[in-house]
């Protein structure tokens, strides 16, 4: 999925999944796959346009596009095909914000995932029963370094996202062990102590998906500095089923 654009503060969303989100009124383009999320059959785009934050003048031309591609990466072509598109300009009198919905046809060959049958959670009265006691075990785990732990609790997504991409199960998983192996060797490896205080929580995929950072929009579970200045996070989209939290994404 491509973005581009000019001075306005957007949110665009597959699913009910945000893909990207800016609130500055910056001009900029981005990109970003989205296998991960398109369901088998009919999917949805959203776009929503307002003011953003930015205290500059607004530009005269304002506008955003955004375009769905199916690129074959075997195939050499990087355009490939366009699935859909959505092209929005600044018109006259139209007061923000804006909300722009676009279906289309998405995949035909993917497994139903197990967030698409996970429990609906009430944004208004939202259940986290177990939640915090969920975070607090996957933080211990990290932090003792407990690698077939580890393994174990990203298993769902690495699986689905293997599938997602059209790696094989057994190579991904390899590469999951692999990586966080690396990581535990750091000797400078540490996890920052959990601040509920912090956590802030945000409800997506139609209620299906509970996605979990700090206020700043930074993984809720992250590390100290490595001696190159970079952290690990894990990011967190959780669902939830029959009483247990998992991580989907």
């Amino acid at each position: 999925m491509m973005v581009s654009a000019v001075g306005v503060a957007y949110t665009v969303q597959i699913n009910g999944i945000t893909i990207f989100s800016d609130r500055w009124e910056k001009s900029h383009s981005d990109s970003a796959p989205i296998n991960q999320w398109l369901v088998n059959g009919k999917n949805r785009v959203d776009v929503n346009v307002g003011v953003g934050l930015s205290k500059s003048k607004q530009e005269e031309k304002q506008s955003i596009s955004v375009e769905i591609r199916e690129i074959d990466l075997e195939s050499g072509n990087k355009e490939g095909r366009l699935v859909t598109s959505l092209l929005w300009n600044k018109e006259p009198d139209k007061e923000f914000p804006i909300s722009i919905t676009r279906d289309f046809k998405g995949p035909d060959n993917f497994p139903k995932w197990e967030w698409e049958g996970s429990d609906v959670i009430n944004s208004e009265k939202p259940n986290f029963t177990g939640l915090d006691a969920f975070l607090a075990s996957a933080h211990v785990q990290l932090s003792n370094k407990n690698l077939p732990a580890i393994v174990k609790l990203v298993e769902e997504k690495t699986n689905e996202m293997a599938l997602a991409y059209g790696v094989p199960i057994d190579t991904r998983l390899a590469d999951q062990k692999e990586f966080f192996s690396n990581y535990f060797a750091d000797p400078l490896w540490k996890m920052k102590p959990l601040n509920p205080k912090s956590k802030f929580v945000r409800v997506e995929g139609d209620g299906r998906l509970l996605v979990v950072t700090n206020s700043a929009g930074i993984p809720y579970l992250e590390t100290e500095e490595f001696e190159d200045g970079s952290k690990f996070g894990l990011k967190l989209y959780l669902r939830h089923k029959n009483g247990v939290w998992h991580i989907a994404r």
